[in-house]
């Protein structure tokens, strides 16, 4: 891969359209998280898993561009440092460089409140089944991930409550 300005241009911008659609699905899942739409939230699900390899698939990109670039710079910062103002394309890639942080940054807050309200739904289910069967705290183990789990069979039917 050629290590030109141009060709660092060309994988910012690419990562700046990544982002940007991932960025609107992470929106458009807060919406389906909020209406309980599983259909939209499956659909979205998909596409996000063809988007990310994309993402990293540019993010490797951009790390062999700065391990092959000239003077053995370290990094983009390294690279935009030592760009001179007045070259073309300098300014460019500095706002690019600026837009793709904060596209991160708001993905990742984005991701972030979804998981939170993904919790709150698996605890509201939690207390629903609570409610059913009765609490069944003895019964619930651990798993790998620290989410409760239910075990086997319950002290309390729901006619018995």
């Amino acid at each position: 891969m050629p290590t030109t300005p141009a060709t660092l241009r060309d994988l910012f911008r690419a990562t700046l359209d990544g982002l940007r659609e991932m960025h609107g699905l992470l929106e458009q899942e807060s919406v389906a998280l909020g209406g309980r739409d599983a259909a939209a939230l499956e659909r979205i699900a998909l596409t996000k898993q063809e988007l990310v390899p994309i993402l990293d698939r540019l993010a490797a990109e951009q790390r062999r561009f700065f391990a092959a670039g000239p003077g053995g710079i370290g990094g983009i910062e390294a690279y935009l440092a030592g760009a001179k103002p007045e070259a073309d394309l300098a300014g460019a890639l500095r706002a690019d460089w600026r837009e793709i942080l904060r596209l991160l940054a708001a993905c990742k807050h984005q991701n972030e409140m979804n998981g939170a309200y993904i919790g709150l739904l698996r605890r509201h289910v939690e207390n629903a089944l609570d409610i059913l069967h009765g609490p069944a705290q003895a019964e619930a183990t651990y798993g790998r991930d620290g989410v409760k789990r239910r075990g086997g069979v319950h002290s309390r039917r729901f006619y018995a409550v």
